[in-house]
């Protein structure tokens, strides 16, 4: 059976850089390493992505950062220069060192949890906000001593 490789995120521009689809979760952290690479993070997006591979020794290596950067590991190598999947990982690469592709199967597989917070009990804002208030009337006495 052939080895399965992961799915892009279609808005990826083609090349050997990309995000895998449905990983996600819109932490920016990326942006920050790559910022001429990566989608433009002031714009509403699902998922990030690169929407222009390097093309200098310098924006290769920023897009080597953005993949260690990546909380969920959604960024990926899709080349084979040996040297790029070496400073990456195996793990974050669709080919070992020996040209050999990299099975999802093979791969630890990584649940992607979702989670929603509970809402705060309108008792909880009540007490929030009565702090709040009784914080500033603090600083506004303190301020009126000096």
């Amino acid at each position: 059976m052939p080895a399965r490789l992961p799915q892009r995120v279609p808005q990826n521009a083609p090349g050997d850089f990309y995000v895998q689809a449905n990983r996600c979760t819109r932490c920016c952290m990326p942006h920050h390493e790559a910022p001429d690479l990566m989608n433009d993070p002031d714009a509403p997006f699902e998922e990030c992505y690169f929407r222009r591979q390097p093309q200098t020794p310098d924006e290769v290596v920023q897009a080597m950062n953005a993949i260690c950067v990546s909380e969920v590991c959604a960024l990926r190598y899709g080349g084979r220069d040996p040297e790029i999947i070496r400073q990456v990982g195996p793990g974050q690469s669709d080919y070992s060192l020996d040209e050999t592709p990299l099975a999802e199967a093979a791969s630890e597989e990584r649940k992607v949890i979702h989670y929603t917070l509970p809402q705060p009990s309108s008792r909880f804002r009540w007490l929030a906000i009565l702090f709040l208030v009784a914080l500033l009337a603090l600083i506004v006495i303190l301020c009126a001593m000096h």
